[in-house]
């Protein structure tokens, strides 16, 4: 099914693509008209991986928030730290729970002081970012995922963040040995170490707090809310299981389930069911608000949380006041960035839901349900008439009627997005039934062959299919037996073989929430893709995809998208490439055909094969090493 078979082709890219370059010639580039992208893909990096490497490279690149600096480091592995150095001045990373946290030290004060990562990258690939808030957007491909520092959960306690990421390492034995630049003198270790003692002192308030039943969550309104912890907890399993073991080491406390029932609340003079979690340990990032539920299983509105507090000790567990006094004193443009932005690009017949877009496609509010789909035991009635309600919900972005946007990023990135139609005629022109913003159509002749590959194809035979399938297979170059990461220099690679022995090559590309169950341990991507070649048998032309690292032979189409299993509603509809980045957030995931040209999703129209080839074989080699692993 092809998203925008409805929609009408005209020539109006062809004509605006002429009248700009004519204009060019009289304007100046910065008074040129400049048409935004439906969404902001900036945070996402052209080198982002397809799924997600653990991994402590010896060198990297760390920019740090809200200062202009990107700093060369140096990692030091056996205490976990980087190394950074920004003229006279020395800095010091660390990988936490909390996210990625660096410090430099002040050598006249005698103090530390601490600065926010916002992002941490190689040549290869992005491994760290400093996720903001993204409104749902359901977008993924950022390495680590990060912590942002300012959520809900961290406002009440984030000195606890920043002495375990930093100031616990500097009190940790032979810290001082093992780091020399650090200069720790007796009156700033015996500050740190009385610090330490009213930490743990906070700790195990919060600890006593948190492992309660009786919560008082205020509302932004004024209004308090009387819920209990009703729900019995059990054992976790498998990859949960070592996540709770970690954050019972690192705090002390056991996951617990953490749903909630609360009193009704009445809005708008009807009367709702709260749905409301909270989390089982400190600075864990529960979320700032709740859903409320209709007596039939509707999703209604969701009402803010100002404060979290604990009955039996009155700790405020949780404190969004000031968050919600910021939002409420800004100025009227300051609110309208992302979630307007966001809500512009949307069909208009999700308007009306963008307070649950914005909540329930949250990826870290979705991970933490899953969490306690896991620990709570049955029955849970209020979670059932949630999911009820959810499923409608999702099934309502899964049958939204959308249009396939494709932009060109501050980084000469191509980008494709799902939009509503009303957005895509208003910011963009359509091509061969694609809308394309102004900036992409002043590159139209580049992108061609990506949302529409040539029609005239060279056919092969089944037996050279599989033949070119089987030299794939033995090139030793190749890390087949690493899945997490590094489809796109695979296929890249085998592309270009298969090329020089004269096979037309294209590839296909298919985005989405995308797991192999079979394997083990199972993997998850968020992209994967193959090359494909045209087998022709009894004067059907057939594609067929040749990728060793999931079956052991050349398969159509359909059958390699069968192999990953869709996690959303709707399944796999076909689109042109470069593939919607948001597919997931719709419910669905999404097949798209190119050239063998591009060699990531985000393709960087600048980029030429030499630095493809050079970045595939890096890629290749650098996963090579971890294939024992």
């Amino acid at each position: 099914m092809k998203i925008s078979a409805s929609l009408k082709i005209i020539p109006y890219c062809l004509l605006i693509y002429f009248q700009n370059s004519f204009a060019e010639q009289f304007q100046h580039q910065d008074q040129k008209q400049q048409m935004g992208n439906p969404i902001d893909f900036s945070f996402i990096q052209q080198n982002a991986g397809e799924g997600y490497v653990e991994y402590q490279p010896n060198q990297v690149t760390v920019k740090l928030k809200n200062q202009n600096k990107e700093l060369s480091c140096t990692a030091d592995k056996k205490n976990n730290f980087y190394h950074c150095q920004n003229g006279d001045t020395k800095f010091f990373v660390k990988n936490t729970s909390f996210g990625i946290n660096a410090f430099s030290f002040d050598q006249k004060k005698k103090q530390v002081v601490p600065v926010i990562v916002e992002e941490m990258y190689t040549d290869q690939r992005v491994i760290y970012h400093q996720m903001k808030v993204m409104g749902g957007l359901g977008l993924s491909g950022t390495g680590m995922g990060g912590q942002d520092l300012t959520s809900s959960a961290l406002q009440a306690n984030q000195e606890l963040v920043f002495f375990d990421s930093v100031v616990e390492p500097i009190l940790s034995e032979g810290f001082k040995n093992r780091n020399p630049d650090i200069v720790v003198n007796d009156e700033l270790e015996a500050t740190l170490k009385k610090l330490r003692e009213q930490v743990k002192e906070k700790k195990l308030a919060l600890k006593n707090a948190m492992n309660t039943n009786d919560f008082e969550l205020e509302l932004e309104s004024g209004e308090k809310l009387s819920c209990q912890r009703n729900y019995q907890s059990k054992e976790l399993n498998g990859d949960w299981k070592i996540f709770a073991d970690q954050v019972e080491q690192q705090t002390g406390n056991k996951i617990q389930c953490g749903f909630l029932e609360c009193a009704p609340i009445k809005k708008d003079g009807k009367t709702y069911r709260p749905f409301a979690m909270i989390d089982t340990f400190p600075n864990s990032g529960l979320r700032g608000d709740i859903n409320l539920i209709t007596p039939d299983n509707q999703l209604g509105p969701t009402v803010k949380v100002k404060k979290v507090i604990s009955k039996k000790n009155n700790i405020t567990l949780i404190d969004n006041s000031q968050m919600l006094l910021a939002l409420k004193n800004a100025p009227k443009n300051y609110i309208s960035d992302m979630q307007d932005q966001m809500l512009e690009t949307l069909p208009k017949s999700l308007h009306s839901k963008k307070d649950q877009i914005f909540k329930l496609k949250d990826p870290n509010y979705e991970m933490y349900m899953r969490l306690n789909e896991e620990v709570c035991a049955e029955p849970r009635p209020m979670f059932s008439s949630f999911q009820e309600a959810k499923k409608a919900f999702l099934n309502d972005l899964a049958n939204a009627d959308v249009a396939q946007f494709v932009s060109v990023l501050e980084n000469g990135a191509l980008a494709g997005s799902f939009v509503g139609k009303e957005y895509a005629t208003k910011k963009g022109c359509i091509y061969e039934g694609v809308f394309v913003d102004l900036e992409s159509v002043q590159h139209l002749e580049k992108i061609k062959k990506n949302i529409h590959p040539d029609k005239v194809v060279q056919t092969i035979s089944k037996e050279r299919a599989t033949e070119l399938f089987k030299k794939a297979s033995n090139m030793k170059d190749i890390a087949w037996n690493y899945k997490l990461d590094g489809c796109y220099a695979r296929a890249h690679l085998m592309a270009r073989r298969f090329e020089e022995e004269g096979v037309r090559v294209d590839k296909v590309w298919i985005k989405g929430d995308l797991s192999v169950k079979d394997n083990n341990p199972p993997i998850n991507w968020n992209f994967h893709v193959a090359p494909i070649v045209y087998v022709e048998e009894n004067g059907i032309i057939q594609k067929m995809v040749i990728d060793p690292s999931l079956f052991d032979r050349p398969v159509t189409v359909a059958e390699w998208d069968k192999k990953m299993s869709k996690n959303t509603i709707k399944g796999s509809v076909e689109t042109a490439f470069p593939f919607p980045e948001n597919s997931a957030f719709f419910e669905r995931s999404t097949l798209s055909f190119s050239s063998s040209d591009p060699y990531l999703p985000l393709d960087n129209i600048q980029m030429n094969e030499k630095d493809k080839m050079k970045k595939a074989n890096a890629t290749m080699f650098q996963y090579k090493q971890l294939e024992s692993n």
